[in-house]
């Protein structure tokens, strides 16, 4: 039996001493991989960071679980004033966003 960790790979990098996060996704965001990202994002909640980076770049697939971490992320990033980024050509994606209305959510940077 394949495990979450099978569809889905999760980098996390943080930077100037917690101040900066990029997450670096590559697989599938769905129901059995999305808690992954939600954990991977952690020290993004940590009060002093400022910066939260999502590459979505390598992400082959995203449902609505995927996109139900990212704008629970953005909403306790935005109300402490810190800034979130989706980052990374990716059509699909881009396409799933315009689709959920959510392009005017997030800041878009490829």
């Amino acid at each position: 039996m394949n495990s979450a960790e099978d569809y889905l790979r999760v980098e996390c990098e943080v930077s100037g001493e917690g101040m900066s996060v990029c997450l670096r996704l590559d697989g599938e965001v769905d129901a059995s991989t999305a808690h992954l990202v939600e954990d991977a994002m952690s020290p993004a909640l940590d009060p002093r960071c400022t910066r939260l980076v999502v590459d979505l770049a390598d992400v082959t697939f995203m449902d609505s679980s995927g996109l139900r971490v990212l704008v629970v992320a953005r909403n306790a990033l935005d109300a402490r004033g810190a800034e979130m980024v989706i980052a990374g050509d990716n059509d699909r994606l881009r396409r799933l966003f315009e689709i959920s209305g959510l392009t005017s959510v997030f800041t878009f940077e490829p």
